[in-house]
């Protein structure tokens, strides 16, 4: 009786683990239909077993044999269908029997159908000869009958196989008694067994009708049947087993082939296990800061595949991907640490992943403060920020921050922001404003247009003689504390009438597009000039305080004879000027840098030419015919390097109107001065004066230094780096004063310039950093 029963993956009470059975069991003889469903493709093991041949063996043991069992693995997809044949035993009869029918798996994909596996039954048993077990690989075709016996009872019938129907056995006495063969196998249907004398010793159906067995107590048992069916018994001996098969589209084939006389009269049996495996692991580990998103995945192998993700062996809850492949938490705070696994569960069993272990790292909680308002008098003010471990600043006016103590300094208005780093990395920022309370104009300075360097810092009563300069392109900038103000207001009047707004730096009587300033036309004549600093822009908001000075512009061309009228020491690396000589001057190579060379100025500031000769320690006559005058020579105003020997030294120079000394002779210049080398004594420095102390200290220093003067009043106070370039400047320094610098002034040494005129003192110091 045909039996057909469809059979879905889709059954959620199948989930039992991979040590267990296998999942899909067929244990009752008949014809099956499995539909592969979706998700695929899949690999299914497939387990086949021939059914055992009939013949209990209660006379002398001489029982039937026992079926093959072939195992092996495919590919299939889904919507595949597969047709399942198992296998009876053989029909029995005390010690004669039928043999076992065959069991066999076809695949359908598409309308075309393809034998997978097939599995031979084992041989019936007789009163002589014990069956035979079933095969291994063999050929297609119908098993043959078994022979007579010397007395002429019946032999078996042959078992089927998939080209042909197995033999009758030998012919007994009597024709009704004659074993039947077994049916050929067919793909799609259970093929009879071979009959027998009364239907006692039946061949089993299947995959492969088994034999029948003979029809008197002398006969033969009846073959397997199978992929080909076997040889039943007779005079000649036991029954054979029906042969097995495996397509070649399987994998890790494996054939275990019948016992003879092994019988345990069992039907055939097929078993389907879709094997689950987690193909890919979770991350082992992942450290975060709060209020991050995580994600593990895993990836697995099988049929219908679900998930549930456990946290620290508990079901996670709460959490829309805790049932998917991939964990999802966002936004995670510390309570969400610890350790998370998956369990994937299939058709055929579950499996768990190793362990994903979560650290949260807090994230810390940072302030940011000011110290007070920036103002004239206070022109830098300090930002503290807490909540961490280290701290980074950025802001439009840091002169210097300490990462490890988290404070900055700054002298500009604006929004300033910190980053602040936790001890486990995590970060987060605060904000603050820095306003500015009040802001002075400090000074004027006449620029050089086109190369943007200052010519000179202007002091009150200023006589600008346009003859004597090096250019025509010039124009006046001020100087304000702190560095940046909303604007400045430029009020001229006098011979020429003018005003100007300037809201950002740097601040230009006549302008500048970023930075490249605008030329000055000037008239002579005599000019105020007052420059008023504003809180805002376009001169907006609190007005700060101003600065007003006079000055005279005058055009005259020196008249006489040429003639040098000073020196200035150069910075040969720098090419810029380090000081004007005078007559007796102690030049002190510690206090300067290692490159030097000495320039002659004349008037006019173009002569014919300038003979220079030096004596002393070392000497040199050195002929310029056109400036810079270098008593070391230049190459189109790159000065050549001088390292001075220390000694005594006098020098002349004498500018002619003609070139190589020629033409008319001026009046010549000659100066004395001594080259020492004296480191100084100690990082707090004193210079005692007739009427001026100056002590400054530490030097070197690194972003600030005190500076103490004692006698003369209040000085004036300048700053100059190694290019010659003013970076710091004061009208009035008081008696002790903090000058900052931060960190925006790179390493190097500077000249410290207080006073002014024949009694200005300078000294070098040095930043570290």
């Amino acid at each position: 009786m045909k039996q057909f029963f469809t059979v879905w993956l889709l059954l959620a009470s199948v989930l039992t683990t991979r040590a267990q059975s296998p999942c899909l069991t067929y244990p009752t003889p008949g014809l099956y239909s499995y539909t592969v469903p979706p998700g695929g493709p899949f690999l299914i093991a497939i387990s086949v077993r021939g059914a055992d041949g009939g013949g209990n063996g209660s006379t002398f043991n001489r029982k039937g044999g026992s079926g093959t069992r072939v195992n092996a693995s495919f590919s299939v997809q889904s919507g595949d269908q597969l047709t399942v044949i198992v296998g009876r035993v053989g029909g029995s009869d005390f010690d004669f029997g039928g043999g076992g029918g065959g069991s066999a798996v076809i695949l359908n994909r598409s309308g075309t159908l393809s034998l997978l596996a097939a599995a031979g039954g084992g041989g019936g048993g007789s009163f002589y000869y014990g069956g035979g077990g079933g095969q291994g690989l063999g050929t297609a075709t119908g098993g043959a009958g078994g022979s007579l016996t010397m007395n002429y009872a019946g032999g078996g019938g042959g078992g089927g196989g998939l080209e042909g129907a197995g033999s009758s056995g030998a012919p007994d006495e009597s024709p009704i008694r004659t074993a039947g063969g077994g049916s050929q196998a067919r793909l799609t249907a259970v093929s009879p067994g071979g009959s027998s004398y009364y239907n006692l010793r039946n061949g089993g159906p299947g995959f492969g009708g088994g034999g029948g067995g003979g029809g008197s107590p002398a006969s033969g048992g009846g073959g397997g049947g199978g992929y080909g069916g076997g040889t039943g018994g007779g005079s000649n001996g036991s029954s054979q087993g029906g042969y097995s098969y495996v397509s070649p589209l399987g994998s890790s084939p494996e054939i275990i082939e019948g016992t003879a006389g092994d019988s345990q009269l069992q039907n055939g049996l097929i078993t389907f296990d879709f094997p689950l495996a987690i193909t890919q692991q979770p991350i082992s580990s992942s450290t975060v800061c709060a209020g991050a998103t995580v994600s593990a995945s895993v990836s697995a192998s099988g049929s219908t595949l679900t998930y549930q993700w456990l946290k620290d062996g508990a079901v996670l809850t709460g959490v829309s991907s805790a049932t998917t492949a991939t964990l999802t938490l966002e936004k995670v705070q510390p309570g969400d640490a610890g350790k998370y696994r998956v369990v994937v569960k299939g058709f055929c069993g579950s499996d768990t992943s190793s362990v994903f272990a979560l650290s949260v790292n807090p994230v810390p909680k940072p302030t940011l403060s000011s110290s007070g308002l920036i103002s004239c008098a206070n022109p830098s003010v300090t930002l503290t920020a807490g909540g961490g471990n280290t701290y980074s600043f950025t802001g439009p006016g840091i002169i210097s921050q300490d990462a490890s103590n988290g404070t900055a300094l700054v002298d500009a208005a604006g929004l300033y922001s910190v980053i602040v780093t936790g001890p486990g990395g995590c970060t987060a920022s605060a904000q603050t404003n820095v306003e500015i309370k009040s802001s002075c104009v400090t000074g004027f300075e006449l620029i050089h247009t086109t190369s943007g360097q200052v010519l000179r810092t202007l002091s009150e009563g200023e006589l600008i003689n346009l003859a004597t300069l090096p250019t025509d392109q010039l124009t006046i900038r001020a100087t304000t504390s702190p560095g940046a103000v909303g604007s400045v207001v430029f009020s001229l009047s006098g011979n020429m009438t003018y005003t100007r707004t300037e809201s950002a730096a740097p601040y230009s009587l006549f302008g500048d597009d970023q930075g490249n300033y605008r030329r000055w036309t000037l008239k002579p004549g005599s000019y105020l000039l007052t420059a008023t600093p504003y809180l805002g822009a376009a001169g907006a908001d609190l007005s700060g305080t101003p600065l007003t000075l006079s000055f005279q512009i005058v055009n005259q061309t020196p008249t006489g004879s040429p003639s040098v009228i000073s020196y200035t020491l150069m910075n040969a690396d720098t090419d810029q000027p380090i000081k004007v000589l005078t007559n007796n001057e102690i030049l002190n190579l510690a206090n300067l840098p290692s490159n030097l060379n000495i320039r002659s100025n004349t008037n006019p500031a173009t002569v014919g030419s300038v003979v220079m000769i030096l004596n002393g320690q070392q000497t040199r006559s050195q002929t310029e015919n056109q400036p810079p005058y270098a008593l070391f020579g230049d190459n189109i105003g790159n000065y050549k390097v001088w390292t001075p020997a220390i000694g005594s030294y006098t020098l002349t120079g004498t500018a002619y109107s003609g070139t190589g000394a020629g033409g008319q002779a001026g009046a010549p210049l000659a100066i004395s001065f001594r080259v020492v080398n004296q480191q100084p004594a100690a990082r707090v420095s004193a210079e005692a004066g007739e009427d001026l102390e100056v002590k400054y200290f530490p030097n070197p220093f690194t972003e600030s230094f005190t500076l103490q003067l004692q006698g003369k009043g209040k000085q004036p106070a300048m700053l100059y780096d190694a290019y010659g370039r003013r970076v710091w400047q004061a009208q009035e320094t008081q008696p002790e004063q903090l000058i900052r610098l931060g960190n925006d002034l790179a390493p190097g040494m500077y000249l410290l310039q207080v006073g002014q005129g024949e009694t200005a003192r300078r000294y070098r110091l040095v930043k570290t950093k």
